[in-house]
């Protein structure tokens, strides 16, 4: 089973990995809900750095120190840009 089903860097090279869920190996129309999808955080040298929760129908396009944005897709598919204030983890 897949560690990460998504991965993204940040504006200061931190990789982002969503977790794998069993509902990625569904089509992504049909599996994308509301319940929050844990994101792990990596540093640069590849330490871990903590997690945070995103919006389940999120995906993610751009990270910044307080803030992540991306297409939000609501129940009936409908899709809109959102950017939601995050809290980096801080070990």
């Amino acid at each position: 089973m897949p560690v990460g089903a998504e991965a993204i860097f940040d504006e200061n090279a931190f990789v982002w990995l969503s977790e794998y869920d069993t509902r990625d190996a569904l089509p992504q129309s049909s599996h994308r809900d509301a319940r929050p999808r844990q994101w792990l955080v990596f540093d640069t040298a590849g330490l871990y750095q903590g997690r945070v929760a995103l919006p389940g129908r999120l995906r993610v396009h751009a990270i910044a120190d307080d803030a992540v944005a991306g297409v939000w897709t609501d129940a009936d598919g409908i899709e809109s840009v959102r950017v939601y204030r995050i809290q980096k983890p801080l070990l």
